[in-house]
């Protein structure tokens, strides 16, 4: 049994998805990446991530759908999300639908890690 901080990243990006895993794998984080929130969804029981890292913007299934669902879901984890929405009404719709916290993309690593740390019991060092 892992006692690793287990975190899932939904986002579309590819690149965005390689970028966070090697920064938090780097940092002895499980991580277990998706490129849409339907799959998220999908394997969330299986996964049970300590928190997810969610962009706003993706086909299929939104950033705000994806945390409707796991309001109607009971679902109690930590979501940050990570946008390069910016506007105050799409960061007011996340907080309303359950977000933990909002990052807007570019995000710096340093920043990245405080967030976690703040809902986990990951470390600084």
């Amino acid at each position: 049994m892992s006692n690793k901080i287990k975190i899932m990243i939904i986002d579309d990006s590819y690149t965005n998805r390689v970028l966070f895993k090697a920064v938090l794998e780097d940092l002895d984080i499980e991580v277990t990446e998706v490129h849409n929130a339907m799959k998220g969804l999908k394997i969330l029981d299986e996964t049970n991530p300590d928190i997810i890292l969610l962009d706003m913007c993706m086909p299929i299934m939104t950033g705000i759908d994806f945390l409707q669902e796991l309001q109607k879901q009971n679902k109690h984890i930590p979501v940050i999300v990570i946008s390069v929405l910016d506007d105050q009404s799409y960061i007011k719709q996340a907080f309303y639908y359950g977000a933990s916290d909002y990052l807007v993309k570019p995000v710096e690593v340093d920043e990245l890690i405080r967030r976690i740390s703040k809902y986990t019991e990951f470390e600084l060092v």
